[in-house]
């Protein structure tokens, strides 16, 4: 039998997977606006996709703007004007490629229209191109030993050819590992064979 922390933990992911699952990505409004000036108040006016027909009287239709292009706006009608079912239009916000569109209370579509513009993109952003800035090292003169009449004692030169040969201490460090290495090696069976 699994713990009950196991169980418990299980079920939240499974609880989160689903909430954030239901969500969506980006939700579109449908917003009621005023008919275009001139819009004719029996059917729907011609907007960038002119005024058609649905065939069966359906209660919704998906319509969809071109590639590269996005929903704005759109008209649905139901039945006659008289029995108030007239052209009713709607902004949508924010713009899409495809929406489902349906008339308010249900009601059969008879026809549509829908307006569509050119999808905004957005430049690809590149960073500025900078070029760091040049820097000159200063000019440094070679450093000339203090002259002096009397050679230091143990003859030589008091180790300024020393330094003037790029000796490096560095490799110093490896040697120390590699003393360190071995003599570990050394002991390790040793060790080992105490232990038994």
């Amino acid at each position: 039998m699994k713990s009950p922390r196991v169980l418990a933990a299980a079920l939240l992911l499974a609880g989160g997977a689903v909430a954030f699952s239901a969500v969506p990505a980006f939700a579109t409004e449908v917003i009621p606006i005023d008919p275009p000036a001139g819009a004719p108040t029996d059917k729907c006016a011609d907007l960038t996709e002119p005024k058609q027909d649905t065939e069966g009287n359906p209660l919704s239709v998906e319509i969809s703007a071109p590639d590269g292009f996005v929903i704005t706006m759109y008209c649905v009608k139901s039945g006659s004007d008289n029995q108030g079912d007239g052209p009713l239009y709607f902004e949508v916000v924010p713009p899409t490629q495809t929406l489902t569109i349906s008339y308010p209370d249900g009601r059969e579509l008879s026809h549509y229209s829908f307006a569509y513009k050119k999808a905004a993109t957005t430049p690809p952003t590149t960073p500025p191109v900078t070029t760091p800035p040049v820097t000159t090292p200063p000019e440094t003169t070679p450093a000339t030993p203090p002259a002096s009449t009397t050679p230091p004692a143990g003859g030589g030169d008091g180790g300024t050819a020393l330094a003037e040969t790029g000796f490096e201490n560095g490799w110093l460090a490896f040697i120390g590992i590699g003393a360190l290495a071995l003599g570990g090696a050394l002991i390790a069976p040793r060790l080992l064979a105490k232990r038994r």
